[in-house]
């Protein structure tokens, strides 16, 4: 299984919005519906996956998802030949197709905060902690046995 993964999801053909798909930077028409970056470790997308959708109801990022109207048709798996020095251990293509559906968004659950979202840098969770931005999550506190390590 992959560490480092690039996982693209383009649309396949003259599909559903492609005059309205362009980059930002050069208003040049594009395919690309969206890419991850993924390190979780897990396997690649399969046929019949649908890339989530997301929205922002207070202006602050992501707080509700669903799954996407693009459903994976086609999954190719590239890998490099030599392993060392890539910045993707591999490249996963999946062609999509327009495929609407009418699911409910969902709410994210509070995000988990713990020491290690700062990487053990105390001084940032303590600020973090203290701040108005920590009362919309779950703070994980510090294990005894950290609090006694200096």
């Amino acid at each position: 299984m992959s560490n480092k993964r690039l996982v693209m999801f383009l649309a396949a053909g003259d599909e559903h919005g492609w005059e309205e798909r362009k980059f930002s930077h050069t208003n040049s028409l594009t395919n690309i519906l969206c890419t991850h970056y993924d390190c979780t470790g897990s396997e690649p997308p399969e046929v019949g996956y649908r890339p989530s959708e997301y929205k922002s109801e207070d202006g602050k990022g992501s707080t509700h998802y669903r799954d996407g109207d693009w459903v994976v048709t086609k999954v190719d798996v590239f890998v490099p030949d030599i392993p060392v020095g890539n910045i993707y251990d591999e490249i996963v293509v999946c062609s999509c197709e327009y495929d609407p559906i009418t699911p409910e968004w969902k709410a994210f659950g509070k995000r988990i905060v713990s020491l290690d979202s700062f990487g053990g840098d105390r001084e940032a969770y303590n600020k973090f902690i203290a701040s108005d931005e920590a009362k919309d999550c779950h703070i994980q506190p510090i294990p005894k046995q950290e609090l006694l390590t200096v």
